[in-house]
């Protein structure tokens, strides 16, 4: 059987009001970007209602990805808390089909 791919969907909530982590977007979408330039960060992008993010990663495990996530200008500030969950991608890198017809579209 082959080894499943660490992946992690990262759930955010805000502790702040949102005009408080609207001063720190900024600097969270700088960090959200080196980890997509990194290969980290997957798919990544803000719930609606705007009550917080959700982030599709990969890392080594669980502590790796710990070790990252506090280091998002959202959690150094406090606006935004993470709730981590843990899968394993089999045949990684196999996707939908309707997927990449969805990138197509994009």
């Amino acid at each position: 059987m082959a080894e499943l791919t660490p992946m992690f969907v990262l759930i955010s909530e805000y502790r702040r009001p949102i005009a408080e982590v609207d001063t720190v977007l900024p600097r969270h979408s700088e960090w959200v970007e080196a980890g997509y330039e990194a290969g980290r960060v997957l798919v990544s992008g803000r719930r609606e209602p705007p009550v917080g993010g959700l982030i599709v990663a990969v890392g080594n495990d669980r502590e790796d990805v710990e070790r990252w996530l506090a280091s998002d200008p959202f959690v150094e500030t406090g606006v935004a808390e993470y709730n981590v969950t843990q899968f394993g991608a089999t045949d990684f890198p196999k996707r939908s089909p309707a997927f990449d017809l969805f990138l197509q579209k994009t």
